[in-house]
Formats: structure tokens, C-alpha cells, sequence
């Protein structure tokens, strides 16, 4: 139990008395200064950091309303250590000075923390700060500090006899309880996501009011310096579990609980077995149930009435779902498309506590990638067929032009009576109309072979070859690199190279050396597909009879400028080598994966 508090009469200013005491170090050592020390400590370490944080709302009075706390819990100790009643009086006066302050800096910070900008205005913050700093200027007035407590002889004289000024102050202090309380209770009832932290400060509230008002009711002998000791760590308790376990001061919970609650995705939490424990606005709109409807609920007994949801994909942590795999959710005829993303929840041991699901509207992006599609498809078939209308110019409306004029110059040599010339201008007819007819074939089983896979190259491929084998009677070796087999191919690159091999295996079956009837065939192909870092190169090797690269440069060959237009809107690189008699080699370059963003290639 500490020693006796002597409270007397002083008759000259407070400072001079305050500084007589300080010089005079009438000081002992006692037990009972660790108490308040400790107390002092940690306020000031409460202030320090909360001062720190001085940007968030209510953080900068709650710092001041702390660290006036320390400097009351700091003159206790000091006072404890004292030994002259002078020096006891004048530390007392001292740390009496700084309740008011510090009882009036934490109503500021309940306003503050209530409603940011709106409830402590300059104004209130004036009306507020006048009594403590009449307080204080009476205080350390000459012989002023008699209105608020002295001792007299007549009672017992370690308990101080209240004035009317400290039944004014204890009154404040009381009007300022009940502003906390009301601002804070409003706060509890508006904000979910503040109620623990408001309700921490509420039982602190209620339980060191009640005990600092029955203390001046019922005072006890030398107990009121060790009851405001345990009040004060009872408080800077309660507020550190507020700050530090429910991050009060914090920005980032806050940040998320808003961005959660005004994020316009659907925002669904599970429990470990997958039943609902909250929903956000969004999903509440999207589901057609309010959050405390569907609390303790699975998804499926969310569904409306005469309606169903569809299946959750698989809560898998962290899982990603493409959006071919939305969810389509919807009530009389409002469906609507959602990407979903389930993701596991973990504490920190790793264990899984439970699952959040967000609900992506994807409907308005789909319908747009569905037009940009359609769009694409149709520039595409555009582009196809102006291709094609060039090959088939160069190719089959030549060889129909040649097959015309042969036709006229065999009727000319029919009337003139010249047998010979009209036999060799028929044969010559008749292969250019062959050669047209198996041109127009290979188009459309080329055609077939686009059709048949869009989205897949080497099945067309192989699905062509087989054909292109069958009616020309030429074999052909394909070989894939395995890496290539299972990367996926943009329809338009699949497209393109599929022309580019085309086109050269046509050119193969008119240069290729024609064998006997029922003879094994005479050239052989090759395609090679390799890898090439991020591109593919792409070889096609025959042992046909070949032709003179420079004369077909002359001569404008179609099929070899339309191989390399192709080759250029894919953004690759072509090289032909041939010469007559040692076959031809083509090889292809191109950027391979998803290909180069050009539009999807249709055939018309």
C-alpha cells in the first residue's frame, strides 16, 4: 500500500512551488512507482504508433488523449517516489492537469472515428477544449486551484474534499461518456465491419466511467492513484487488442471490406463445407437473396423459386475458370453469363477455413466478342475469297482462256483440212482442260480439308493428304515434332499454312514425273514440321522433275506468289530452292503458338 498523499495549502503560483519541489528532490525509492511507470510506458508506446498512423481518421486526438495519459500516469509515479507533502501536492496539481485533456481528446477521437469531416468541426473541437483549458489555467493560478479540491483538518486528511469546479469537471466527463457512447453505438449499428473494435471501446467505456464515478461517490483512503493505474491498463489494453488484433487503425481491412462491398462482382464466402456465411451486395442482386437469408445455406438452396443454379466448379485453390466455362445465371427469362473464380481460404497453418467465390458479369463482353467475331469472320471470308478469286484467275481462268483459244485454233485447222496440227492442238486441248479440272478437284478438296477441322491444323492436314494420296497417286511422309502436336494453332495461321502446303503439293503433281499405268509412282514428298525456338519451320521435299526457278520468275508464276502472300499476311518467311531435274524444296518460317493477330480465316 503506498504511503499517505498530503495535499496542502499552497499560498504562492504553482510554478514556483512546482519548481521548488522538482530542485528540492525530496525523493525516495518505492514499490509502488513500477505500477504507473508501466502504465506510462506503455501509453506512450500506444500514442507513438497511433501518432504514426496520424493520416487515418481519429488517429491524431487518440494519439494526443495517450500520451496526455502517460504524462498523468508519469507525475503518479513520480509522485509516489515523493516525500515532502509539498512535492506530493505539486505532482498531484501536475497530473490532474492532464485527465480533462485526455478524457476530451478521446471523445474527439470517438467522433472522428464515427463520421470522418462531419461531426468534429472546428467549432465542436473549441467548445470541447474550453473547460479543460480553464481547468489548467486555474490550476496554475495563485491560490485558483482552491476551487477545484483542497484538504482541510476537519475530515480525514489523505482524502480530498471536492470544490465545485471538480464536481464541474467530473460532470464533463460524465456529458463527455455519453457523446462517446452515442457516437459510437451509432457507428456499431452503421458499420458491420467496425463492430468489434466499437464494441471493445464501449465495454471500456462503460466499465472505467462506472468505476472512475463510484470512486467520486464512494471515496477510499489512498486508493484513487492505484484505481487510475489499473483503469489506464485496463484501457490501453482493451484499445491495443483494437488496434492491433482488429487493425483499427489500419487502411487495408477497411480498403477491402469497401472495395468488397462496392465491387460490382458477386463476392460469395463459404465455410469449410461450403455453406454461405456472407454475401456482398452484388451477389445479393445477382442471387436474389439477402445476406441474411442466405447465412448457413448451400449454393443450391440459394436458387429462387422454380429456378436452379448451376453447378460450382471444382474448389480447387486458387483456380482459375476459363470464360467458356461461365455459369449462367438467371430468373423469367434474365440469364445472364458469370466468370467464376473459387478460390480456397487458408489460416496460417495452411489449413483450409473455407471458400470465397466471385461471380464476374461476362455477358455484355460476350456479346461483344460475339460481334467482333462475327466481324472477324466475315472480313476473313472476304479476304478468302479475294485470294482465291486471284488463284483461280491466275490458274484455272488461264488454263480456260488457253483452253478456248485452243478450241478456235482447232476449228480453224478442221476447215483448212490440216489433220495433223488438229490432232496435236486437240491433245493439247485436252490436257488443259485436265490440268483445269484438277485444279478446280484439288481446290475443293482442299476446301473439304479447312472445313472438316477449323480449329485443328494437322487433322485437316492428315485429312487432305490422305485424299491428295488416293487421287494423284503420289505418297506423301509427314513428320510432326511432338511439342507441335499440343500446341494449339490460331485458325487463321492453321489457315494459311495449310494453303501454303496445298499449293506447293499442286505444283509437286504438275511437275512430278508420271509413271506407266500400274507402275509404282516416281516422286515421293516430304513435310517436316520443326520447332524453331518460338517459331516453325516447315519443309516440303519432292523429287519431282523440278523447274528454273529464274524463267518462273519471269513468267509470273500465281502459284508461287500466292504461297508468298500468304506466307506475308502470317507474318512468316518463304524460300523455294529448285532447278530442273533435282525436285524442289520449299521452306516456311512462321511465328507459331495462337499465331498473329489476324482474324479467324472462314472459307466462303
Amino acid at each position: 500500500m503506498r504511503a499517505p498523499s498530503i495535499m496542502v495549502q499552497l499560498r504562492e503560483p504553482f510554478f514556483c512551488t512546482f519548481q521548488r519541489s522538482v530542485l528540492m528532490a525530496a525523493y525516495a525509492y518505492s514499490v509502488d512507482i513500477w505500477l504507473p511507470l508501466l502504465a506510462a510506458t506503455i501509453l506512450a508506446a500506444l500514442g507513438i504508433y497511433t501518432w504514426r498512423r496520424r493520416e487515418m481518421h481519429g488517429a491524431r486526438p487518440l494519439a494526443i488523449a495517450w500520451l496526455c495519459s502517460a504524462t498523468w500516469m508519469l507525475a503518479t509515479a513520480v509522485e509516489a517516489a515523493a516525500i515532502n507533502p509539498a512535492t506530493i501536492s505539486a505532482w498531484h496539481m501536475f497530473g490532474a492537469m492532464w485527465r480533462l485533456p485526455a478524457a476530451t481528446a478521446t471523445a474527439c477521437f470517438a467522433l472522428e472515428y464515427a463520421q470522418p469531416g462531419r461531426w468534429l468541426t472546428r467549432r465542436v473541437v473549441a467548445l470541447l477544449t474550453a473547460l479543460p483549458l480553464l481547468v489548467a489555467l486555474l490550476v496554475l493560478s495563485n491560490d485558483s486551484h482552491q476551487l477545484l479540491w483542497r484538504l482541510t483538518v476537519e475530515h480525514d486528511p489523505t482524502i480530498p474534499h471536492m470544490e465545485v469546479g471538480s464536481v464541474i469537471a467530473v460532470i464533463y466527463i460524465v456529458v463527455l461518456a455519453v457523446v462517446q457512447v452515442s457516437a459510437l453505438t451509432w457507428l456499431f449499428v452503421r458499420s458491420p465491419q467496425h463492430r468489434w473494435p466499437v464494441a471493445l471501446m464501449l465495454l471500456t467505456l462503460l466499465i472505467t466511467r462506472t468505476v472512475l464515478l463510484a470512486v467520486f461517490i464512494f471515496p477510499i483512503s489512498n486508493a484513487e492513484p492505484d484505481i487510475d493505474v489499473v483503469v489506464a491498463l485496463f484501457t490501453a489494453g482493451m484499445y491495443a487488442i483494437a488496434l492491433f488484433g482488429f487493425r483499427m487503425l489500419d487502411p487495408l481491412p477497411a480498403a477491402r471490406q469497401t472495395l468488397v462491398e462496392q465491387m460490382h462482382a458477386g463476392v460469395v464466402v463459404f465455410d469449410a463445407q461450403l455453406r454461405v456465411t456472407s454475401l456482398n451486395p452484388a451477389a445479393e442482386r445477382i442471387l436474389g437473396v439477402y445476406n441474411r437469408e442466405a447465412r448457413g445455406r448451400t449454393w443450391h438452396e440459394l436458387a429462387r423459386p422454380g429456378a436452379a443454379l448451376p453447378d460450382l466448379p471444382s474448389a480447387t485453390p486458387q483456380q482459375r475458370y476459363e470464360e467458356s466455362d461461365e455459369l449462367t445465371i438467371g430468373y423469367m427469362g434474365q440469364a445472364r453469363q458469370y466468370a467464376p473464380l473459387l478460390s480456397e481460404l487458408q489460416d496460417f497453418r495452411g489449413l483450409a477455413v473455407g471458400y470465397v467465390l466471385v461471380l464476374r458479369d461476362v455477358t455484355e463482353h460476350l456479346q461483344t466478342r460475339t460481334r467482333i467475331l462475327e466481324q472477324e469472320r466475315a472480313l476473313a471470308m472476304l479476304r478468302e475469297r479475294e485470294q482465291l478469286a486471284r488463284e483461280l484467275h491466275d490458274g484455272v481462268a488461264q488454263m480456260l482462256a488457253a483452253a478456248h483459244f485452243q478450241a478456235v485454233t482447232a476449228k480453224l485447222l478442221a476447215t483448212n483440212g490440216q489433220r495433223s496440227q488438229l490432232e496435236a492442238c486437240l491433245d493439247s486441248l485436252a490436257d488443259t482442260t485436265l490440268q483445269a479440272e484438277g485444279d478446280v478437284r484439288e481446290y475443293l478438296m482442299g476446301v473439304k480439308s479447312s472445313r472438316s477441322n477449323q480449329r485443328a491444323l494437322f487433322p485437316a492436314l492428315r485429312d487432305y493428304l490422305a485424299r491428295y494420296e488416293k487421287q494423284y497417286n503420289l505418297p506423301v511422309a509427314l513428320s510432326v515434332a511432338p511439342e507441335l502436336e499440343a500446341k494449339s494453332v490460331s485458325p487463321a495461321l492453321g489457315l494459311q499454312v495449310l494453303r501454303i502446303v496445298q499449293e506447293a503439293l499442286t505444283n509437286v503433281r504438275k511437275h512430278a514425273p508420271q509413271p506407266a499405268a500400274g507402275a509404282a509412282p516416281l516422286c515421293h514428298v516430304q513435310i517436316i514440321f520443326a520447332s524453331a525456338g518460338d517459331e516453325v519451320r516447315i519443309e516440303i521435299i519432292d523429287g519431282g522433275n523440278g523447274f528454273d526457278l529464274a524463267a518462273s520468275d519471269k513468267e509470273g508464276h500465281y502459284g508461287l506468289r500466292a504461297m508468298e502472300e500468304r506466307a506475308a499476311v502470317i507474318g512468316g518467311r518463304l524460300a523455294v530452292i529448285s532447278s530442273p531435274g533435282q525436285g524442289t524444296q520449299v521452306s516456311l518460317v512462321v511465328p507459331w503458338g495462337n499465331g498473329p493477330t489476324a482474324p479467324n480465316a472462314q472459307e466462303g
